[in-house]
């Protein structure tokens, strides 16, 4: 213990996993403004930022290799207790999650510079929220995470629903402008998969929030997730 204060030393595995979660953070930003930056091409048409979108993906390789060579380090060096085992094994996890949703955010932009400039169809609305809950959900998760708050991981889940019922939304207004001969069949099709991006942005956040809760209780979902997606710790 430290004198005087009654507090346990640091040992030097904390300071080296406190980096690594910040590192982890500053990844996870660096994905959502991604998603961010391939639904603000489509909303503009604008090219440009389709484009930097794309320079982003070399970062997010960055991130992705240093983060995790670190763990790995720690793994190897520290010899570390089961918590600190738990964390460190939930970081490698983390950052494939993490990875997967730069990259829905880059094919999204993609869409954007494929079709630049396409006019706005009625479900445009509905993906605009989407892409704001999707990032949103993401962004908590990643507190979650930075703070091992397990009341912010639950909540999490709470909102997955919202956009999985979006997505349903998305999907039927397509349908619905099919039916009435719509001006641009190819880009309704855009839309679903953009939808169906959006909702796997969602559903990695909830792989982040996952990990978290399973790094703090040892417990992995089918243990903590009823059949109706909430928790119970």
């Amino acid at each position: 213990m430290n004198e005087g204060t009654g507090a346990p030393a640091m040992r030097p595995i904390d300071a080296e996993i406190a980096k690594l979660t910040q590192d982890i953070d500053g990844m996870g930003r660096w994905a959502v403004e991604m998603v961010r930056g391939g639904v603000q091409a489509m909303e503009t048409g604008d090219p440009a930022i389709a484009n930097e979108v794309r320079g982003r993906d070399d970062k997010l390789d960055a991130f992705d290799m240093e983060i995790e060579q670190e763990a790995i380090r720690i793994l190897a060096m520290r010899q570390p207790a089961a918590h600190d085992v738990r964390v460190l094994g939930a970081a490698i996890k983390l950052i494939t999650y993490v990875d997967r949703i730069g990259r829905l955010g880059l094919d999204i932009a993609f869409y954007a510079i494929d079709d630049p400039g396409a006019p706005h169809l009625a479900p445009w609305p509905l993906l605009r929220t989407m892409a704001e809950k999707a990032t949103a959900m993401v962004e908590l998760a990643l507190d979650a995470f930075v703070h091992r708050d397990l009341a912010k991981a639950s909540r999490v889940f709470d909102a997955d629903d919202e956009v999985d019922e979006l997505n349903r939304q998305v999907l039927k207004e397509c349908v619905k402008v099919l039916d009435g001969d719509p001006p641009e069949p190819r880009e309704l099709l855009t839309y679903v998969l953009v939808s169906r991006h959006l909702e796997r942005v969602a559903d990695n956040a909830c792989k982040i929030a996952e990990k978290t809760i399973y790094m703090e209780t040892g417990k992995r979902r089918r243990e903590f997730l009823t059949p109706e997606k909430k928790v119970v710790l």
